[in-house]
């Protein structure tokens, strides 16, 4: 269990061998130095990381697993519609440099009249075709199909996961009854916003207590 002194402390207490201490704190430190050693994780934590709950460091859950990519992903996305040529396309995203969030999305789901989706396009796929003179090409040419999809459901470590599996950084986001609705899309950097909660929540559980001494006056010193 990675905890020699109370191991000693709970023989001592149970058998009243005050003689066997010497040996007892030899055999909890070896045994304390096999499994630091030799295991990744204590007894505690071992059948936990079996189920499949990775864990960063010992008692502690992967942020990965706890949070999800509906809480992350970005809602408001520009959706492109099939019937637009790319130069239309470029047009409704903004000019280059734009602050909207439309130029700063990287990813388009490309849906028809009824917001069905079928399919993705870059932003640098699109930029690339108004500049050099395929601006009338439809957006069912320049399209791809979606390489992976995940749900607002899943944990960001699955999503971590798949976008490592299929070698990209930017996943839509559809619903898992209607897998042909786009609900959003989650990047690679919207993963490290559990991160950074985990990271936030840990500073604030430290309370620093400042305690500021007064050295006492004496009447006419």
């Amino acid at each position: 269990m990675r905890s020699p002194l109370t191991g000693v402390v709970f023989a001592l207490e149970l058998t009243h061998r005050w003689d066997a201490l010497l040996p007892l704190v030899i055999g909890a430190t070896a045994a304390f130095a096999v499994s630091a050693l030799l295991l990744k994780r204590s007894v505690l934590t071992e059948k936990i990381a079996r189920r499949g709950y990775h864990l960063t460091r010992e008692y502690d859950v992967d942020p990965l697993e706890i949070v999800f990519a509906g809480e992350v992903m970005s809602s408001d996305v520009l959706e492109l519609e099939d019937d637009l040529t790319a130069a239309e396309a470029v047009a409704a995203i903004g000019p280059a440099g734009a602050s909207g969030e439309a130029w700063r999305q990287r990813l388009y789901p490309v849906v028809d009249a009824n917001g069905t989706l079928r399919g993705v396009i870059t932003r640098r796929a699109l930029l690339q075709a108004s500049t050099e003179g395929a601006g009338g090409t439809p957006m069912t040419e320049l399209m791809v199909e979606p390489t992976a999809v995940t749900h607002g459901d899943q944990p960001l470590r699955h999503v971590a996961e798949l976008m490592a599996r299929t070698e990209v950084s930017r996943l839509p986001v559809v619903d898992r009854d209607d897998p042909r609705r786009v609900i959003g899309v989650v990047s690679l950097s919207q993963l490290l916003q559990a991160r950074q909660r985990d990271q936030v929540e840990a500073r604030d559980r430290e309370r620093v207590l400042r305690v500021r001494l007064v050295a006492p006056r004496w009447a006419g010193g």
